[in-house]
Parts: C-alpha cells; sequence; structure tokens
C-alpha cells in the first residue's frame, strides 16, 4: 500500500506544478518545507477492496496553506482555484493512471474544507481514489 500511496502523492503533486507552476508542493505529512504558500498533498490510509484483489480505496489529502499576513483573501482563493482545479478534473482517474506504477479506477467522496488557522489561510481537498498498482514504482 505505501508505494501505491507514494504514486499517488507525486503523481497529484506533478499535476499541481502543472497548473500553479511557481507553488511549492510537497507530498507526505512531512513539515520540511515551510515555505509558504505552500501545498502539502498526502496519502492517508488505504484499505483493500475487496479483499485480497490488490485494488485499494486510498485516502488522499490535499492541503494549500498561505499567510494571511502576505496573501490577500481574493488572491488566495485565486490560487487555491487554480491549484485544485486539476485534482477536481471529472478526467482525474484516468489522467493519475497515465503515471507509471498504478491505474486509478475512480475518484470518490471528494470533500473541500476552508478556514483560517494561525494567521494562516488553509483550503483543503480530501478524496478516495480506487486504485491498484500495475508494476514496480
Amino acid at each position: 500500500m505505501q508505494d501505491l500511496g507514494n504514486a499517488l502523492e507525486r503523481t497529484f503533486a506533478d499535476l499541481v506544478i502543472a497548473a500553479a507552476p511557481g507553488l511549492s508542493v510537497t507530498t507526505g505529512q512531512s513539515q520540511d518545507d515551510l515555505s509558504l504558500p505552500q501545498m502539502t498533498i498526502w496519502a492517508q490510509d488505504g484499505r483493500e477492496m475487496p479483499q485480497d484483489s490488490g485494488n485499494f480505496m486510498v485516502t488522499v489529502n490535499c492541503e494549500l496553506r498561505a499567510n494571511a499576513d502576505d496573501t490577500t483573501l481574493p488572491d488566495f482563493r485565486t490560487l487555491s482555484a487554480t491549484a485544485f482545479a486539476p485534482l477536481m478534473s471529472d478526467g482525474l482517474a484516468s489522467e493519475a493512471s497515465g503515471a507509471t506504477g498504478f491505474h486509478a479506477f475512480g475518484i470518490t467522496e471528494r470533500q473541500m474544507r476552508a478556514n483560517v488557522q494561525d494567521r494562516s489561510y488553509i483550503s483543503t481537498l480530501s478524496m478516495n481514489v480506487y486504485c491498484c498498482l500495475t508494476d514496480a514504482t
């Protein structure tokens, strides 16, 4: 499951970087790069469905943060719309499947949340990706 999570994180990060080239994007739950604005993408968990099939439902989280002292709310909303656009695409499963290492059958239960915390604007997108490994990553 770890290889599958890593492949999903990297693929989603590549899609965001292509849409918002100046945005800092990290994968995993690391806090290594604290430069803002920044998006962090991590595969939280996964469960095999059905059992012993090799197919997993993996929860992927994408969190965008910007310092409220350096970024206006309208600018943050524009950045959010740009950065999240490829991840909200109806064709995300097929676009992600073009990456080496896994096949995505579908995306379900997308949820968006937005708040302000510790003088940071935060937008989070969570989704379940039904997928399987196709080769070693």
